[in-house]
């Protein structure tokens, strides 16, 4: 997931498990390793 944070705001972690979190200008990703929702059918 990738989302643009508007000017002023601060994004942090709080509890990523195994995910990758990163933040630069205000571009913030969350990457997972797995995906978290249940294989489609």
């Amino acid at each position: 997931m990738q989302e643009t944070i508007p000017i002023g705001f601060t994004a942090l972690e709080k509890t990523s498990s195994e995910a990758i979190f990163t933040a630069q200008d205000r571009i913030v990703k969350f990457v997972a390793g797995e995906s978290p929702l249940p294989p489609m059918n």
